[in-house]
């Protein structure tokens, strides 16, 4: 979609909409989270085991569930990949020198 300087933006500190439409809910689940914790998440889906670090991590991977930190609202929200529908995620993918920004759709 866009190509960024690496240099123009902090992804630990950028914040990015995330939403979920789950089983059972009309609306959306938005969630605010780091650019990091983004892209953190499309590996998850998509089985990256390289993300997986922790005895956690190992067990959110093992049970399908990922835990987001929600920056604006000040809360922690757990997703389960069972319970999704739809989902609209941004992410970047890192090219050398800048950042592809991109958008994870699913229905």
């Amino acid at each position: 979609m866009a190509k960024i300087k690496k240099d123009a933006i902090k992804l630990d500190e950028t914040l990015v909409e995330l939403k979920f439409w789950l089983k059972g809910y009309r609306e959306p689940i938005i969630i605010y989270t780091t650019a990091t914790q983004s892209c953190d998440f499309v590996d998850f889906v998509y089985q990256n085991r390289a993300v997986v670090k922790t005895k956690s991590d190992k067990e959110k991977f093992e049970k399908k569930f990922y835990i987001f930190d929600d920056y604006k609202r000040k809360e922690t929200v757990l997703i389960s990949l069972d319970d999704i529908k739809a989902m609209s995620i941004p992410f970047f993918i890192d090219e050398g020198e800048e950042y592809n920004f991109k958008i994870l759709e699913t229905k």
